[in-house]
Formats: C-alpha cells, sequence, structure tokens
C-alpha cells in the first residue's frame, strides 16, 4: 500500500505541475526540449559519435575472450559485419529529420545492408520524455557495435544519485548516505554490482530530472547497452550518450543482433530541497523514476517469501564442509580437512573447540566428536561431522546449513572452492553398508536374475548394485546424456541368443561386458520397487536393453534383485544425518558458463536458441531436492545475480515456492523474486523501497569487532529482524551471547 501511495502521490505531483515537454527543431537539424518554460535539452542533434575510432575491445561469446581490434575514426561509430565476421562499409548516409504532432524522428539510412538508426523523441504526460533508439541491418548481417550522442541536459554544476552499487557500497566507512555522484553516470542494466537499478536523479542549478532505462526485463544477457550521462568540462550540462558491442545485443526478443532496442524515460521536476546527504537522493526523489516502479510493479512483483521456522533464530549455518585449498596434495586433491596429516590444527574449523595436535585422542573426540579413527576418506569423518553439526546448529537454533563448499581444487585458480551441482567429487560417493530400510538414493546390492520381454531368464549375475534414484525423471547432465543409471552383465552369465537382434553395428564398447550388440541396461524408476526393503527382501526393477537398435531398446526387460545389502554413499549420510534431526539444508549452487562435475569442468559456449541458462539453474536444484528431500531447500547463488536475467529467477521462484534462493550481488528483480546477499551491512534505503519484501542475508561474522558495545549495536539491527538472515559459519555462538546480553 504505502509504494502504491507513494506512485500516486509522483503522478499527482505531475498533474499539478500542468507543465508540458515541448519539442521543436532547430537550424542545422538539431532539436531542443523546453518545458515549464525552461530549456532542458540544450539545442542538440542525436548521431552517431562524432569522436571515436582507435582501439576497441569487445567479448567475443564463441570464444569467451576480449578481442581488441583496430578501427577508423569514421567507421568506429557504426560497426557492421557480414556473416564471414568482415567488417562492411555501409557508404554515406541520408538523413532525415521530421516533427508529427509533438514527436521528433530522426531516421539516418545507409545504402549498403539495409542499415539504418532512429531515435524518436515523444513527450509523455506532462513532465515527462520517451527516448527510443533503434538500430538495424538486414538479416545477413550481424551489429558489432555503435557509439551514438544523443544529446545534451541544461542541467548546471548538478550531482547525481544513481542505481549504480558504487554509489552505496557498504564496506565503505562513510555517513547513513553516499556521497553524491558530480561525475558521470553509467546505466547498464542488468550488470550486477554496477548497477542495482537502471536509473539516476539529478539536481542542478534550476532543474532536477531523472532517467530510467525501460522494457528491460526480457534481457537475456547483461551489458545490453550503457547509456552515459557525463558532464562537460564546465559542468554547464550533461552530455548524454549511448553505446554498444555486438556480443551484448542479445535479447529472447532480440536473438539474431542484426537489430537493436532501447527505450529511455527521462521526467523533468523543479529544484526540490535537499536530501540528507546535501542532494536530492534516488528515495527522495522517486517521483523522477515512477516509470520503471510501475514497470517492476507490472511485470515483476515482490513475491512472497517461503515459510521459516519462527520458532528459531535468523542464522544460516554456511558450512565449507572442511575443505581448505591448503591441504591439497596430490593424495587429497580435494583438500578434505580430515584427510590432512595437520587436521588437528585448523583454528578456523575448530575455532570454539580450541584444539590441537598436542592433545589426546580421547580429548579431540570428546570436544569435537571425531578422533584418529575418523581420519581419511569422507567416509570415515562424514556422519561425526555432521552430527557436529547438527549439534551446534540445534544449540543456535540455526534455520538450516547451506553446504558452501565440498571440494577444492588446484586449476581453479583463485577460486578457492568447487562450483557446486549435482555431481559430488567420487569420493563423496564412495557408500558404507547400513543397517535401515532402502531409502532414496540409496543402493541394494545383491544377486540379480535377469528375464526378457517374454519372462525368459536369460541371465544371473552376483554381487551387482542398483540405485533406488528415478534418476531418468531428472534433466539430463547434458545433451545426450541420459539419467538412466546403467546395469552391465558379464557375458559369461547370459544364455540369451540376441543374433536375431543383431544390426550393421556391434556397438558393444567392451566386449567383456555386452550382450552381443546390447551394451548393457539402463534401470528405469526403481525407487517406488526398492524403497523400505531390508537385506533378505527381493525385488524387481524394469531394464531396458541399451542398444542403437530400435526393436532391441524399447521393449521392457526385468530385473529380480535379492538384497544381500543396502549402501549409502557419505554425502546422503551426510545430508540424512542432518534431515533426521529436523535440520533443514541446501548447497552452493555456481553457473557461470562451466558444466561437468566438480572434478572435471569444462566450459559450454553460450546457447541463446532455447533456455540453457534456466535449465543450468533449476537442474542443480531439482537433482538436489529429488536426492535430498524437501528439507533440502536453502541455495546460495554464487555469482548469479550479476548476470543472469530477472526472467530466470521469477521462473525458478514459480518452479520452487518454498525454497530460498539467496543471490549474490543482485539486482532489483533479483531482489523482488528471490532474496538477496548483502555480504555486509545493512539495506539501503534504495534496496528497502524497490524491494521491501526481500530477505537478505548478511555475512555477520566479519562484521563481528569483538568490542562488546560495538557488537550490541550490530546485533540489534540484524538479530531477529525480518528482512535478514544471519550467515555464520562458526560464530553462531558469539550471535547468541550478543543477543541474550541486548535482552
Amino acid at each position: 500500500m504505502k509504494r502504491k501511495i507513494t506512485i500516486l502521490a509522483g503522478a499527482m505531483l505531475a498533474i499539478a505541475v500542468q507543465a508540458e515537454v515541448k519539442l521543436d527543431i532547430l537550424e542545422y537539424n538539431r532539436f531542443q526540449a523546453v518545458w515549464n518554460g525552461k530549456t532542458v535539452i540544450s539545442p542538440s542533434e542525436p548521431g552517431l559519435a562524432k569522436s571515436s575510432g582507435g582501439v576497441l575491445e569487445f567479448f567475443d561469446p564463441t570464444t569467451r575472450q576480449i578481442n581488441k581490434v583496430n578501427v577508423l575514426q569514421e567507421a568506429a561509430a557504426l560497426r557492421v559485419l557480414n556473416k564471414q565476421r568482415q567488417r562492411v562499409s555501409l557508404g554515406k548516409p541520408t538523413l532525415t529529420v521530421e516533427k508529427k504532432d509533438c514527436t521528433i524522428t530522426y531516421l539516418e539510412k545507409y545504402p549498403n545492408a539495409d542499415a539504418c538508426w532512429k531515435v524518436v523523441m515523444t513527450p509523455v504526460e506532462d513532465n515527462a520524455l520517451d527516448i527510443r533508439v533503434e538500430i538495424s541491418v538486414n538479416s545477413n548481417y550481424w551489429l558489432e557495435g555503435f557509439n551514438f550522442d544523443l544529446f545534451k541536459v541544461a542541467a548546471s554544476n548538478a550531482t547525481a544519485d544513481s542505481g549504480q552499487l558504487r554509489s552505496r557500497i557498504n564496506k565503505q566507512n562513510r555517513e547513513k548516505f553516499p556521497p553524491p555522484i558530480t561525475g558521470p553516470v553509467t546505466i547498464v542494466y542488468p550488470h550486477g554490482p554496477e548497477s542495482y537499478v537502471p536509473a539516476a536523479v539529478f539536481q542542478g542549478g534550476e532543474l532536477a530530472f531523472g532517467i530510467t532505462q525501460l522494457d528491460v526485463h526480457n534481457t537475456w544477457r547483461h551489458d545490453v547497452n550503457r547509456l552515459e550521462l557525463t558532464p562537460n568540462n564546465k559542468r554547464t550540462s550533461y552530455i548524454v550518450t549511448l553505446q554498444s558491442g555486438w556480443a551484448n545485443t542479445s535479447s529472447f526478443a532480440n536473438f539474431y543482433k542484426h537489430t537493436f532496442n532501447a527505450r529511455y524515460r527521462m521526467r523533468f521536476a523543479e529544484p526540490r530541497p535537499a536530501g540528507e546527504a546535501g542532494y536530492l537522493t534516488m528515495v527522495d526523489g522517486k517521483d523522477l523514476w515512477i516509470d520503471y516502479m510501475k514497470e517492476l510493479d507490472d511485470n515483476m512483483p515482490n513475491s512472497k517469501q517461503p515459510q521459516f521456522d519462527i520458532n528459531k533464530n535468523n542464522i544460516v549455518i554456511c558450512h565449507y564442509f572442511t575443505s581448505e585449498e591448503m591441504y591439497i596434495t596430490p593424495e587429497n586433491p580435494m583438500g578434505y580437512l580430515m584427510m590432512s596429516p595437520n587436521w588437528k590444527d585448523d583454528k578456523w574449523e575448530w575455532g570454539y573447540e580450541k584444539i590441537n595436535s598436542a592433545m589426546s585422542n580421547e580429548e579431540i573426540k570428546k570436544r569435537t566428536g571425531l578422533g584418529d579413527e575418523n581420519a581419511g576418506a569422507p567416509i570415515k569423518w562424514v556422519k561425526p561431522m555432521a552430527e557436529r553439526l547438527v549439534r551446534e546448529a540445534l544449540e543456535i537454533k540455526a534455520q538450516a546449513v547451506i553446504v558452501m563448499k565440498s571440494g577444492t581444487h588446484p586449476q581453479q585458480g583463485e577460486l578457492n572452492y568447487i562450483p557446486e551441482s549435482h555431481l559430488f567429487h567420487p569420493s563423496l560417493e564412495e557408500r558404507a553398508t547400513v543397517d535401515s530400510p532402502v531409502r532414496e538414493w540409496d543402493w541394494v546390492r545383491g544377486d540379480i536374475k535377469v528375464f526378457d520381454p517374454q519372462g525368459n531368464l536369460i541371465g544371473e549375475d552376483n554381487n551387482v548394485a542398483i540405485q533406488a534414484a528415478d534418476k531418468e525423471l531428472l534433466i539430463p547432465f547434458n545433451r545426450g546424456n541420459r539419467s538412466r543409471q546403467e546395469l552391465f552383465i558379464h557375458e559369461s552369465k547370459v544364455n540369451a541368443n540376441f543374433d536375431k537382434y543383431r544390426g550393421k553395428f556391434d556397438i558393444g564398447p567392451k566386449n567383456i561386458y555386452t550382450l552381443k550388440n546390447v551394451a548393457g541396461f539402463e534401470v528405469v524408476t526403481p525407487q517406488k520397487n526398492l524403497m523400505g526393503k531390508k537385506t533378505g527382501d527381493t525385488a524387481s526393477v524394469t531394464i531396458f536393453p541399451i542398444s542403437w537398435n530400435p526393436e532391441v531398446r524399447e521393449k521392457p526387460f526385468k530385473a529380480e534383485i535379492k538384497i544381500t545389502s543396502v549402501e549409502r554413499a557419505a554425502i546422503d549420510i551426510w545430508a540424512k544425518t542432518m534431515t533426521d534431526a529436523g535440520i533443514e539444508l541446501g548447497f552452493l549452487v555456481r553457473e557461470d558458463i562451466t558444466a561437468g562435475p566438480p572434478w572435471k569442468q569444462f566450459d559450454y559456449s553460450f546457447d541463446f536458441g532455447n533456455d540453457w541458462q534456466y535449465q543450468v539453474i533449476k537442474q542443480r536444484v531439482q537433482w538436489n531436492r529429488a536426492r535430498f528431500g524437501e528439507k533440502c531447500r536453502w541455495f546460495y547463488f554464487d555469482v548469479f545475480g550479476d548476470w543472469t536475467p530477472s526472467f530466470v529467477f521469477a521462473m525458478l521462484r514459480s518452479e520452487y515456492p518454498d525454497c530460498f534462493f539467496f543471490v549474490e550481488h543482485p539486482n532489483d528483480v533479483a531482489e523482488r523474486v528471490v532474496n538477496g546477499w548483502k555480504w555486509f551491512g545493512e539495506k539501503t534505503e534504495l534496496e528497502k523501497y524497490v524491494a521491501p519484501a526481500s530477505l537478505s542475508t548478511v555475512v555477520f561474522e566479519r562484521l563481528l569487532t569483538y568490542n562488546q558495545d560495538k557488537d550490541k549495536l550490530m546485533i540489534k539491527k540484524f538479530f531477529n529482524q525480518p528482512g535478514y538472515m544471519l550467515n555464520v559459519h562458526r560464530g553462531g555462538r558469539r550471535i547468541i551471547e550478543l543477543a541474550r546480553d541486548n535482552k
């Protein structure tokens, strides 16, 4: 209701002004804009930039590298390539300038490649001006980039507040409000840390104005364009320019890179009293960018936050899964703490327990729950480590545990943790026998019989393992890779005659593991038939032959297995220890442009032709939810907020309404549909205004000064406040102490 009142107040202000923007064409193809008797846009001529050229840099999504190219000044402002990636000469253009009703249109056409650009300016309501920029070439050509000079805004000695995050960075030592921007302002969206909102407000001389980028919510990738407002040397006006590179002009609505469209809205106002920091802030001047807020409310309304336990504290333990890059060795390639000879001396992991290698094993085990017998592979330490974490989560009443790192990798450079996915390192998939009925994603091991579609026994084998997971219902890992698990039977154990199915190809990768021209079997939907079974029970599952011969692969076979043991992977032991104790959990998720299991990452090229990016994100969530259950609903999206388009988050929220998605460096839309990751400090007034219902995590441990008075003041701002979750690793107990002292 507060937002609606604010927008209504802005609209009433515009009506009360009873002025309008008037556009006039002047000599030499220039135009000017006048509002309320004041010149707000000085005589200007939109057109390609007059000064450019030299060495330009652009990002090539095919090679994923920054390329440098020398460009002549006369060819730099509008750059067009043919499909052989050769620069095209456009020829001498023809410019027409037309005023129809209240609208002024600039149109410049070139004789080659059907190239043209158009700038259309239309007064809107009583104090606003719409600016549309369109650039196009024939579909047989590509737009490589362009550089436009649009106009000059007549605001002298102005200061600005921008959606650029650099104007509100919380790490800086500053007053409550950030200092005003006196230099250039860039509006580029979405661009994570660079722009929270694609808008800015200015005040100087006798004029206040705001500018907002509209129609951004179908944007597929970052850096679609950069609008820059730069004060001239004498600070008598702002020069407005627009530029983009071909690699950055793709969206669902604009895929083939031969067209470009952008739309902006400017609003003008009389100067008003300066804000708390001595200048007009965006929140104070929200009537100057109400258009963008209306777009948010219409296209990306605030989503309802998932429910969490009100009887617990607003704390999330972000655990690093005992993995440190300092412990990487050839024998310990993932850097697991308990595989290092120095595991007892890790001060970060054992901060509160205060252990060291001089202590007895009994004392260390008493304090941590782990001892020398747990040192080694994850299967040895994963359960007592999980039990220790459960004790801590229960002690501080944490909402959940998010696994932030399940391994490190020496080939990842500065990145000291593995991009998480639904695939874990083989050491975390190592299995141990459990005295338990079969649960989701457990394995059964036993003696197997295989029957053909007619019910004939065709083979027998022993010591075969089948996983109780319906992987075929999940999104495949990548194209051409089916999710189903494979089952192989030694050829000597088979008495079937497959000669009638023998085709043109002998496809068996290893003859010793094939049934003639059948390369094995795929197990489908085994979970229901295996769930709850115990050692000694018999279960049946459906299998399909793996074959290039459709007559073979489309016929269901059956396997019966007499269970001799139930096995559980280390990662499942970890997660089920948590969920059995009532602890919710989740994982870090990275997208970047990488795929593959964490121990063998590879690059994916851009694929704008489908919803690849959304499927990559959804895949990781889907697999983890299927594997670890409904209590797995807390996910930290590392670096996603920098580049991921808003509609991807909106789809994810719709798909998983009960999950918490904390996005690093979120833009405004991300915080309206998912949750933010604040790292340091409080949400700004701008963030509260744009996304009032958002829930943000704060890296509270890094805010602790261990000055008791300062820390008490800090805890009051965040502890049990509805807009914050406190992210801790080992600082949870300190937070509880501070909160208790504040009562």
